[in-house]
């Protein structure tokens, strides 16, 4: 039986942190030993998990500040495998550890963002370290074709692409009652997430047709009541407002890959999306969406003014944006990871 261990900062609510979960559970499944190595105050019961879980001693302090404890923490509390995972630009150091303390006989790197972008802003005395470690890779997989175009930029290697599903069971289109004036989004206090940027759209495109914004998310910025609210729903809840909504939106100025426009899609709905990297492997503009600048609410107030206008449009795109969905599974990830994995160990 092949060995596989996880080293991860969190096990989370995070599209990257259901990412990690969904690729063990299902090599689990395939016959893998798979683990997750993660500290266990940063370990949240939200995703269900069928792979081991290895608790650590907790962070001491922020993630960002814990290259060191990392490297010594959770490379100490990795299991002997055949296959040891970065998931995370800080813990390639632990990655690389493991292999070289005989822990493990191969490491991979799966990269879910071009993660030096995270940095900016943020003074730290290795900020500039993690395109040197990009340098340092072997055998990796990202999530798009934008990620991998990064990394190879600046000296790492090629990747193997391998996108990431939809939970198809529960984003299906359901059979409720069209609101043809809400649109939704996921929103996020995150400055790069863009919902400032939507809720300025939203409120002047409010000016020139009726429309009712909702705000998916636990952590989202205030929202004028006349305008719309926000709802933190489950799946069910969640696939309900999807499939009611006239279309959803994604005004992020950066994205790896971004699920939320494809979980519209497999509801039956449109998205207007930013042209901000990862989404570009999936997202045709007036084709199965609409794609507008980041940082621009003026032009995202054009584009949600037309698409509310104009049902024929919103039907078309609808309609090819199903289609597209259909192709993103968790089980052609699974099955590409472990072959990605096994080519690794020869």
């Amino acid at each position: 039986m092949p060995s596989i261990a996880f080293l991860s900062f969190g096990i989370g609510r995070s599209g990257g942190e259901k990412v990690i979960v969904k690729l063990a559970n299902g090599l689990q499944k395939k016959g893998w030993d798979a683990s997750i190595v993660a500290p266990r105050n940063a370990i949240k019961d939200f995703y269900p998990i069928t792979a081991k879980v290895i608790a650590t001693e907790p962070f001491r302090q922020v993630p960002f500040l814990e290259i060191p404890w990392s490297k010594q923490v959770l490379t100490r509390n990795c299991p002997k495998v055949d296959i040891v995972v970065g998931t995370w630009c800080l813990t390639i150091p632990s990655a690389q550890a493991a292999v070289r303390q005989d822990k493990a006989r191969r490491m991979v790197y799966l990269a879910q963002h071009y993660e030096p972008i995270m940095f900016r802003g943020i003074k730290l005395p290795y900020r500039g370290l993690v395109d040197r470690y990009y340098r340092t890779l072997g055998p990796t997989t990202s999530v798009s074709s934008w990620i991998r175009d990064q990394i190879v930029r600046v000296g790492g290697p090629d990747c193997t692409i391998i996108h990431p599903g939809i939970d198809h069971k529960d984003f299906y289109p359901r059979k409720v009652t069209k609101k043809p004036t809400q649109i939704c989004a996921f929103g996020s206090t995150l400055q790069w997430k863009g919902t400032m940027d939507l809720i300025a759209a939203a409120q002047l495109a409010r000016k020139q047709t009726p429309l009712r914004l909702v705000l998916i998310g636990r952590d989202v910025p205030p929202i004028p009541p006349e305008l719309g609210n926000s709802v933190a729903p489950d799946n069910n809840h969640l696939a309900e407002i999807l499939s009611e909504s006239a279309f959803h939106v994604m005004p992020s100025w950066l994205e790896g890959f971004s699920a939320p426009p494809l979980e519209a899609a497999a509801c039956g709905i449109p998205s207007i999306i930013t042209d901000c990297g990862g989404p570009s492997d999936y997202a045709r503009h007036e084709e199965n969406c609409l794609l507008v600048r980041p940082h621009d609410p003026e032009g995202m107030t054009a584009a949600i003014v037309r698409l509310l206008r104009d049902d024929t449009l919103r039907d078309q795109l609808g309609k090819a944006a199903l289609k597209t969905a259909e192709a993103f599974t968790w089980e052609r990830m699974v099955t590409q990871f472990d072959a990605f994995c096994r080519r690794a160990l020869h």
